[in-house]
């Protein structure tokens, strides 16, 4: 999830977001989304800024955790041997 990072790589931060990276340049371009650089290639992504872009927008992030804890609870356990595939 990407609420667990600070800062991502671009690359990765666009993977994770679900962005591409012409959107997330335009929205560094336009202060949506605040970058640094380092060094000569690798740019960082502050992705609390992608959090207050999405709050703006009327989104929250969608936490899927809950959700996937409650499929894991759901399911049974299955013991191979009780099976008697042999």
């Amino acid at each position: 999830m990407i609420d667990e990072y600070f800062s991502l790589p671009m690359v990765e931060f666009c993977r994770r977001a679900g962005i591409g990276t012409t959107l997330c340049r335009q929205l560094i371009a336009d202060g949506t989304l605040r970058a640094v650089r380092v060094g000569p290639k690798k740019l960082l992504i502050d992705v609390a800024s992608w959090r207050e872009y999405l709050r703006r927008q009327g989104m929250e992030p969608y936490n899927t955790r809950p959700a996937i804890e409650a499929r894991k609870a759901k399911q049974q356990v299955v013991n191979l041997k009780e099976l008697e595939l042999e």
